[in-house]
């Protein structure tokens, strides 16, 4: 595979470089409705990124990102409004902080699901993940 993936890297930008440089026009006749602009330079670009994953990963994990390239179309999982929430239990836990110190924040850490400082964001509060990394990291 690392072999394939070498070849294909010099094929790409030997073949993009001579495309840029002496058949542009034919490829550009060839190629008008695909790659409008710059083919050459797009065959440089995008062969050697290929070229390179493939000689970096294994076949395995070549076969691993097709398979999760889907993920790359389907909407977020969180929302605007989550964010904004996120930020809210931010700013109060540092406001808390700085008025009272840092060990004001040990009861809200220790015990989140009970505490007030969290009750007040309830999307933060039932989402585990958020808190487990807010109160343990």
């Amino acid at each position: 595979m690392k072999l394939l993936g070498l070849l294909l890297v010099l094929g790409c930008t030997i073949g993009g470089l001579i495309m840029t440089a002496g058949f542009e026009k034919a490829m550009h006749l060839l190629t008008a409705n695909i790659l409008p602009a710059a083919p050459g330079e797009i065959v440089i670009i995008l062969g050697c990124a290929v070229s390179a994953f493939m000689i970096a990963n294994s076949s395995d994990g070549i076969k691993q990102t097709m398979k999760y390239f889907g993920a790359l179309t389907k909407p977020s999982a969180y929302s605007k409004d989550d964010y904004i929430e996120l930020f809210s239990v931010l700013f109060t836990i540092f406001k808390l902080a700085r008025t009272k110190g840092w060990l004001a924040l040990e009861s809200h850490i220790e015990n989140p699901h009970e505490s007030d400082l969290f009750g007040q964001f309830q999307t933060f509060q039932h989402n585990h993940h958020a808190l487990v990394f807010v109160c343990d990291y």
